[in-house]
């Protein structure tokens, strides 16, 4: 579904920037809170308050507010995760667009991943835009039992980010092709060119999940900015 757009004002990047194409939409900037429109919320551990909207802090084309998620402080061998989840349906692949300030980095993380794209039909493949040793990386995970079951991993570096002001993010996942491709550009530059991915069937209905989608520890506590969230069917 696109996501409700105030007119006269409010969202004003989102009305500019949608076209036919666009399943969703969020720049954070009409007023409402952060968990309004999405198909479904996780979080863990329960009872903290990862999100909320800020104003005065945005990317350079969408004022007045952005969504800053920060993340606890996680001990050796825990985690936390908090995702906003959308549904989207496309044949084509999808391209997952967002602005990213992340601050307080913390380089000992063994993982601190950002997005996430699952097969909805099984729950049994995913890929993720993660952060591993300063570096972005996409990995595609197997596993034939779901979630809960034995992983296996397929990764490809991207280069260390610049993380401590706005910049764009884009991440496809391209479904019209033979075999399958993922990339993944930053500020314009493709850093992982398209790489192959094998998901057990045509990914047409997605499951995405932004925000902290796995933060492995120790890690101390970080602050990610997103803005101009933008899910568009390729």
């Amino acid at each position: 579904m696109l996501e409700p757009i105030v007119k006269g004002g409010g969202s004003t990047w989102c009305a500019s920037q949608t076209t036919s194409k666009t399943a969703y939409c969020r720049d954070f900037d009409d007023g409402r809170n952060y968990d309004v429109g999405w198909s479904s919320i996780y979080s863990e551990p329960k009872g903290i308050a990862f999100a909320t909207i800020e104003c005065g802090n945005h990317a350079a084309d969408s004022a007045p507010c952005s969504l800053l998620v920060t993340t606890p402080q996680v001990l050796a061998g825990g985690s936390a995760q908090f995702q906003l989840q959308q549904l989207v349906e496309s044949k084509s692949g999808v391209s997952l667009q967002f602005d990213l300030e992340m601050v307080n980095y913390d380089s000992g993380s063994p993982n601190v991943g950002l997005i996430a794209v699952y097969l909805q039909s099984t729950k049994a493949w995913w890929l993720s835009l993660d952060i591993v040793g300063g570096e972005f990386q996409l990995t595609e995970t197997q596993d034939s039992l779901g979630d809960a079951g034995t992983h296996t991993y397929t990764t490809h570096k991207g280069g260390q980010p610049i993380l401590g002001s706005w910049h764009q993010v884009n991440l496809q996942l391209i479904a019209n092709s033979s075999p399958l491709m993922a990339s993944l550009s930053y500020d314009g530059h493709e850093v992982i060119t398209p790489v192959t991915i094998t998901p057990p069937a045509t990914p047409t209905q997605l499951l995405t999940q932004w925000g902290v989608n796995y933060v492995q520890g120790p890690a101390q506590p970080m602050r990610l900015s997103y803005d101009n969230i933008k899910i568009d069917a390729l």
